[in-house]
């Protein structure tokens, strides 16, 4: 009788720029600036559930410059494993049933933390800014006024009712990631 081989499970994408990446194992992925930008810039936060398309790269460019100078780097990376794993939305996420999947995505983090030099443990000040434009994102694009029982308050800033094109955005996330990079102690390209 033959023993029974099992073969490593896989699940392997190919990306824009035509790398193939297995997401099962992103200590072995070619990570590139263009293909988290371009992806990210096709990502709609909500699930799409809001009055225009709102991109995970909208998100992070706005909320990139809403930080720290030490920190706009890191927090327009902070979703950078979603160019990958995709987008699923908070309350499923946090649910039991998705712990494999958060262990990882903080896997994907760490790879791309060390990829580009930055914190594998991101500051406060990230998670911050992070539900801010939490709150900020409702208001503007859901139609859900602040409560006063909202642990964090919205930007005064007010998101664009105009939806920027994906190219545009793309562009804007790399022109942005070049120049961080550059003025961020650490960073790598």
């Amino acid at each position: 009788m033959k023993p029974t081989i099992h073969a490593p499970e896989r699940a392997v994408i190919t990306t824009w720029t035509g790398r193939h990446v297995d997401l099962l194992w992103p200590e072995l992925a070619d990570i590139h600036i263009d293909d988290i930008a371009w992806s990210l810039a096709g990502i709609n936060r909500f699930n799409a559930h809001t009055s225009r398309l709102y991109t995970v790269a909208e998100h992070c460019l706005l909320g990139a410059e809403l930080s720290l100078p030490q920190h706009k780097l890191e927090f327009l990376l902070h979703d950078a494993p979603e160019a990958y794993l995709g987008d699923v939305t908070g309350p499923l996420k946090g649910t039991a049933m998705f712990a494999p999947y958060r262990v990882l995505e903080e896997r994907w983090w760490q790879v791309m933390a060390y990829r580009f030099g930055v914190r594998a443990k991101l500051p406060k000040e990230i998670h911050t800014v992070d539900k801010r434009m939490l709150v900020t994102e409702q208001r503007d694009l859901m139609g859900r006024p602040p409560q006063s029982t909202d642990t964090y308050k919205p930007f005064p800033l007010a998101i664009s009712p105009v939806e920027p094109s994906r190219p545009w955005l793309a562009e804007k996330f790399i022109a942005t990631f070049r120049e961080l990079v550059s003025s961020t102690e650490g960073a790598k390209r």
